[in-house]
């Protein structure tokens, strides 16, 4: 190798490493937002079944849920629900949540779920246990090709909740703690 080619991969390592630097300041800069965000989201929409029951008035979809249908739910998440998870050739996965209607997930929500449904230690109530955002940032990197960083763990989360609520389904089954991490209430 030539002295110039040294130097300029002497030049490409260290311009990579500050490259790296300036990505993982970022994610953590922007990850109290996003928590700060998951915090908001919930508060607004407790303020809205709150001020639909108080009115009358039909809020959001998932605030048209009969009461029957919205005790059904919180029994979901009190004791687990079935969830079965197929992947697809194509990449995506089809998910359905107790024999109801499947929905599609793309390729990476689709192994984020896999990776929350996957057996592991169990808690009191008979249910999965929490991960940290480490352990999922961990399994999830064991499933895919490229790395996650355990700063993006909160932002695929909550878009797992949101794909699960577009789908019509209980998101609430996907439960997020600050101090203990994630879940998915799974019944085995």
């Amino acid at each position: 190798m030539s002295d110039q080619s040294t130097i300029d991969l002497v030049v490409l390592r260290r311009e990579l490493l500050e490259i790296g630097a300036r990505v993982r300041s970022l994610q953590n800069a922007l990850e109290p937002v996003t928590m700060g965000l998951e915090a908001l989201e919930t508060k607004v929409g407790k303020a809205l079944v709150r001020v639909s029951a108080a009115s009358g008035v039909a809020g959001p979809r998932g605030l048209r849920r009969s009461p029957e249908e919205r005790c059904m739910m919180a029994a979901e998440v009190k004791y687990g629900a079935e969830i079965n998870l197929e992947h697809r050739r194509n990449g995506t996965a089809e998910v359905r949540v107790n024999n109801r209607r499947p929905f599609q997930l793309s390729p990476q929500l689709g192994d984020l779920l896999a990776v929350l449904i996957a057996p592991s230690r169990f808690d009191a109530e008979g249910r999965e246990g929490w991960r940290t955002k480490s352990e999922v940032a961990t399994a999830l990197n064991k499933r895919r090709a490229s790395a996650v960083p355990a700063s993006m763990i909160a932002g695929l989360v909550y878009k797992l909740r949101e794909a699960f609520r577009a789908a019509d389904e209980n998101e609430e089954l996907v439960e997020c703690d600050r101090t203990l991490g994630y879940r998915v209430s799974v019944r085995r």
